[in-house]
């Protein structure tokens, strides 16, 4: 044994010793774990959302200009419109299962919890009234607990080491791409690195004979548009007497809280 520490060179407490302490120690440890997670393969994970990127990347699976990914994985949140999963099951899951991708379904309940509050914070981005009467919108907090975590913990619980996760994201929405705070996975993004855009998908799904899906969002997304909050009403009552129902709800614990921008209740606001 030597008396001087094997990673800095500082005299170690007696020859019976390696390191000169727990710092070098834990580093040369470290050092030794990161090599080993560098020679891990990746598993290829695409994280579908059901709307005209996601199913842009779709064509491309087939159409074999992406390769199969290992993982598909769709996340039910709870909340999600009836329209989506109607394209989802109906039109993207049959057409994927031709060429044997299956597009998992995995709720949220099964892994964390889906409640509009966590900790007194509302999750969804909803309008308030501020101090001097004007509009405020909250931060968009619900896509990283509900979904997310969620496919994390899904593939945690499936054995994945180490995975980097195809997300739909066209060069008009460039501004949402974001680098993972996990070092396990890695978050790629395919419509961005081909420099497409949200016309150039809608006109690739075209091509691959697949029919246009409609604009994903929860059905008490604030983000809506009047014509879509118009669609859900007129088509999905169900959808919209939920939405209508847990505004009231969201009030209860949080007043002069409201789903429109105009700060008026849904059922006056549409």
């Amino acid at each position: 044994m030597s008396e001087f520490c094997k990673r800095c060179g500082a005299p170690t407490k007696s020859k019976r010793h390696d390191y000169c302490g727990y710092s070098c120690s834990n580093a040369d440890k470290n050092e030794k774990r990161n090599i080993e997670f560098d020679k891990l393969p990746s598993d290829i994970v695409w994280a579908c959302g059901g709307g005209i990127q996601s199913t842009a990347i779709a064509a491309l699976i087939l159409t074999g200009e992406l390769p199969r990914p290992k993982y598909s994985v769709i996340v039910d949140t709870g909340y999600e419109r009836r329209s989506t999963w109607d394209y989802v099951h109906s039109r993207l899951i049959p057409r994927l299962k031709d060429i044997d991708v299956d597009l998992q379904i995995i709720k949220t309940n099964d892994y964390a919890d889906n409640a509009l509050f966590n900790n007194g914070c509302l999750l969804i981005p909803a309008y308030g009234k501020s101090p001097d009467g004007g509009s405020i919108r909250y931060k968009t907090l619900c896509n990283g607990v509900w979904k997310v975590k969620v496919i994390r913990r899904w593939l945690r619980e499936l054995g994945v080491q180490k995975c980097i996760t195809w997300l739909g994201i066209s060069q008009d929405e460039g501004r949402r791409r974001r680098h993972c705070d996990v070092k396990w996975n890695l978050n790629v993004y395919p419509l961005l690195d081909k420099k497409m855009t949200k016309d150039q998908c809608i006109y690739l799904i075209a091509q691959a004979g697949l029919p246009m899906p409609p604009r994903t969002s929860c059905y008490i997304c604030p983000g809506m548009s009047n014509t879509e909050w118009q669609d859900m009403k007129d088509n999905y009552s169900d959808d919209w007497e939920r939405a209508v129902l847990l505004e009231k709800r969201i009030q209860e614990l949080k007043p002069s809280t409201y789903l429109h921008y105009t700060l008026q209740p849904l059922e006056t606001a549409i």
